[in-house]
């Protein structure tokens, strides 16, 4: 829900996801909120941690770790400055200097998001998605040609990286301002359970 006269009666109904072909750009080569990289390390803990034999003095654990497709969710502005323009004309200023560990969010094929969602009404919730993107914990992002294929952020599959590792990592898209704008509205509705209205949701794009 908002906040205002309606209050009380607005919901993910009123509010139908961007169209497909407006979620991406490619702007500059700086990183930002909701650039989506290909293959990143995902630590997978286990409930019961082994530990190795080692000569350190320190116990080492055995963690497996997930190669995947991640999203950053740090807004921009907490880890670099902004305005393109100032960018572009002092390089030999670091534009990162806030903060050196970023937040990323799982991305997972559509069908992994299915396989995990309950048989029973699993078609209307597919039909839903798709036009509202209406699951909280989840974000849809539409096909990327060449890139990938339907898709979800998982924000409750979230974790830490250096900036440094994103910088040489592979950044497969930037989100254009609808994307920029749907990522915010569904990270609100993720953290608060409250519903935005998007005209009100300014992403910096610079």
């Amino acid at each position: 829900m908002t906040d205002g006269p309606d209050a009380t009666t607005r919901t993910w109904r009123d509010f139908p996801r961007p169209s497909d072909n407006s979620y991406y750009e490619e702007r500059f080569p700086f990183l930002s909120q909701g650039d989506i990289f290909d293959l990143l390390p995902l630590l997978l803990v286990p409930p019961e941690l082994s530990f190795l034999e080692t000569e350190h003095a320190l116990p080492v654990a055995a963690i497996p770790v997930l190669e995947t497709r991640g999203i950053i969710v740090t807004p921009t502005c907490d880890f670099r400055r902004r305005g393109a323009d100032d960018l572009a004309a002092h390089p030999d200023v670091d534009p990162y200097t806030l903060r050196q560990q970023l937040v990323v969010a799982r991305v997972l094929s559509f069908d992994e998001w299915e396989r995990a969602t309950p048989a029973a009404g699993r078609a209307d919730r597919v039909a839903q998605l798709r036009s509202y993107d209406n699951q909280r914990q989840y974000m849809y992002l539409p096909h990327l040609e060449g890139a990938y294929g339907e898709s979800m952020v998982d924000f409750g599959s979230m974790w830490t990286l250096p900036l440094e590792l994103l910088r040489r990592s592979t950044r497969l898209t930037q989100l254009a301002e609808a994307g920029a704008v749907q990522l915010q509205y569904k990270l609100t509705m993720y953290g608060t359970a409250l519903i935005v209205e998007r005209d009100r949701l300014r992403p910096p794009m610079d």
